[in-house]
């Protein structure tokens, strides 16, 4: 009986209650962001203990241990009543109830310690809290970039739209066209170009036209046939871009393309853009109709035989005037862009099989090394390439005649013809160059060789009579004869000016008449630089202020 009691109060024994406050991984990381301490429950789960500021009241734990002690004195009593000669039973239950005594005990201290360490625990939590660093952003996967960043063509309308009304500041800006259409009634497109610089004529009757009416052939046809669905299905899977090139447009100049920089920059040279739903490119189309000028004849070169044709602004027709004199398949013309803001165009022409490659690679490095915002003209360019631009001398030969160009390329010479500018600049340069004319070739060849040494002497005349004169006067009056001698001592009786300040004031006062008879529009001008010379001089030598061999010498 001894035994048999032994065991049953060892299965009887329930091991007192814990009183922990477990909670998830979740609200735990939240308070304190990290874990600490692991307790194991009776499913051999992992539970969390919290850090949280709750101190586990002793209350329970007495209430527990008043319990467990009554349920222990009620066995006790039932089994002295039971069976009184059992005292060994008794003496073991006396001992088992010391044994869980202690253990209650001992347990009660642990949670006592948990509970500092909580208290501890907790403190570094807060502290922690403080110290936490700002939560990341996370990005959902699949967000679409910013349209306004884009560099090339997306296969959605919508951004392609907002990219180039990005670019071109609408609707502030107001001469920039965008038109929105479905072609052939079932695919979304939209065209965008300048208004002024394109040509309507051309955008409406060989693009739009072409690309919203095809749809009522193409339905009139499948009425006919009976087409099935099918065949309806595929016919809409061809409406893309290169369908639209090869089909439906009937213009001579299109090109595809992807990157906007360069579509923004053709959609300002003129051209328009067309883009499709669904397709990563556009077309770009030949449209440019704003107005030129039309072709003149050469206002400071002009002659008496040959032609009378002059450069205008627009470098098309100035390339045009060209190809006309020069019909030859080695004419090579290379259209490169100049300038970070504005992006004139220029045009390098030269003569493949004439022309010194190494002038011509030369001529290309330094205009695509040019780092500036704007050229506003082809003088401007002039001054930036040549080899010395604070020289007084001209080292670039610019003329307006196409002929005269021709005849220098056909030398080998490379020309550079700026768009904007009715000129063309012609590298390298000699001086004889210079003292060459167009009419000279018209001439014959005896006259016209008596006329490049009649402005060789005319030169040497002009910049060397004046100083001439000045020092003879003063300095070497023994080198002059006595008559003539004479004569400038009588003719300068009355001035009251040195020659160097009478040389002076007539060169200043003759370029200013020059000046004006330029500026002034009409024949007002051409008359203002003649009577204006003859009355001014005559005028000063009548005053005195200068002697009459002064005038015959300026």
């Amino acid at each position: 009986m001894g035994i048999l009691s032994k065991i049953n109060n060892v299965l009887k024994y329930k091991e007192p209650k814990q009183y922990y406050k477990f909670r998830f991984l979740e609200d735990e990381e939240k308070d304190r962001g990290g874990i600490d301490h692991v307790a194991v429950g009776a499913e051999n789960k992992q539970v969390y203990v919290p850090q949280e500021k709750d101190n586990i009241s002793s209350e329970p734990e007495q209430k527990g241990q008043s319990d467990q002690n009554s349920k222990q004195d009620k066995k006790s009593d039932k089994q002295q009543d039971q069976n009184k000669n059992q005292n060994n039973g008794q003496d073991e239950n006396k001992s088992t109830d010391k044994t869980a005594n202690n253990s209650t005990e001992q347990n009660h201290a642990k949670s006592n310690e948990q509970a500092k360490n909580e208290n501890k625990q907790q403190s570094s939590g807060k502290s922690r809290k403080k110290e936490m660093k700002k939560p990341i952003e996370v990005k959902t996967i699949g967000e679409n970039k910013n349209p306004c960043d884009m560099k090339e063509v997306s296969r959605n309308l919508k951004e392609n739209m907002k990219k180039i009304k990005y670019e071109f500041n609408m609707p502030l800006n107001q001469d920039v066209v965008i038109r929105e259409f479905k072609v052939m009634e079932q695919q979304d497109a939209f065209i965008v170009f300048m208004d002024g610089m394109a040509s309507k004529e051309i955008i409406n009757d060989y693009i739009l036209r072409q690309l919203m009416v095809g749809k009522r052939k193409k339905q009139e046809v499948k009425e006919e046939s009976n087409s099935t669905s099918e065949e309806i299905k595929e016919e809409k899977e061809k409406i893309t871009i290169e369908y639209i090139a090869d089909n439906l447009l009937t213009i001579n100049q299109i090109s595809p393309e992807k990157e906007f920089e360069k579509i923004i920059q053709q959609v300002l040279n003129g051209l328009c853009a067309l883009f499709v739903d669904g397709d990563d490119q556009c077309i770009l189309v030949e449209s440019r109709g704003y107005e030129v000028r039309s072709v003149t004849v050469p206002q400071t070169e002009s002659v008496v035989k040959g032609p009378h044709e002059a450069f205008i602004e627009n470098l098309r027709t100035n390339l045009t005037l060209i190809r006309r004199i020069i019909r030859n398949k080695g004419l090579i013309t290379e259209i490169m862009p100049i300038g970070k803001v504005d992006n004139v165009s220029c045009a390098i022409v030269y003569m493949k099989d004439i022309a010194n490659p190494k002038v011509v690679d030369e001529v290309k490095r330094r205009i695509k090394s040019l780092d500036v915002e704007y050229v506003p003209g082809g003088g401007i360019m002039e001054q930036l390439i040549e080899d010395h631009p604070f020289s007084l001398l001209p080292q670039i030969l610019s003329t307006e005649r196409p002929d005269r160009t021709a005849n220098m390329l056909m030398q080998g010479h490379v020309a550079i013809i700026t768009d904007g500018t009715p000129s063309a600049s012609i590298v390298p340069m000699t001086f004889y160059n210079m003292m060459h004319t167009t009419e000279d070739m018209s001439d014959r060849w005896p006259y016209g060789a008596f006329l490049r040494a009649l402005r060789f002497v005319a030169i040497v005349i002009a910049l060397i009579v004046p100083g001439l004169y000045a020092a003879l006067s003063l300095y070497h009056q023994e080198m002059i004869p006595t008559e003539l001698l004479m004569s400038l001592y009588r003719s300068r009786q009355n001035t009251p000016f040195p020659i160097f300040i009478e040389i002076l004031l007539m060169e200043l006062s003759f370029e200013i008449i020059r000046e004006a008879g330029v500026r002034v529009p009409g024949v007002v001008g051409q008359t203002l630089g003649i009577i204006g010379a003859i009355v001014l001089g005559e005028a000063a030598v009548s005053a005195e202020l200068v002697s009459p061999a002064l005038i015959i010498v300026i």
